[in-house]
């Protein structure tokens, strides 16, 4: 039996045991080389730190939500995504809908109220 990556889509549902982990912030809409780069690098602070390992992600793209009459560009499907993520040794996945709401927020705001209270960042 595949276990799936836990996948959580609101800042409220991240259970204590994930939170003060090591994020990897992006859209990784297509995962590539780059992607590969930053998330093994985000590994090694996790692993040297003995943190969780996390992505932060946005769906839709933020770009689909400004233009939505654009056709969609996404390269790699969600559920394949999370396959890689898990295969790159990535513990969970916190996917966010963005929205007017998140549209509009300040950063300091996202920093201050997603990335420090909610999700207790140890490391981006």
């Amino acid at each position: 039996m595949i276990i799936p990556l836990p996948n959580f889509h609101n800042f409220s549902d991240i259970p204590e045991n994930f939170k003060g982990s090591v994020y990897a912030i992006g859209n990784f809409d297509g995962l590539h080389k780059g992607h590969k780069a930053l998330i093994d690098r985000a590994l090694l602070i996790s692993k040297k730190y003995k943190l969780k390992l996390g992505v932060l992600t946005f769906d839709p793209h933020p770009r689909e939500y400004f233009n939505p009459n654009e056709p969609s560009f996404r390269i790699t499907p969600v559920e394949k995504k999370l396959q890689i993520l898990k295969s790159w040794k990535v513990d969970f996945v916190v996917d966010i809908k963005f929205d007017e709401v998140l549209a509009k927020t300040k950063a300091e705001d996202f920093i201050f109220f997603h990335l420090r209270d909610d999700l207790m960042v140890s490391h981006i």
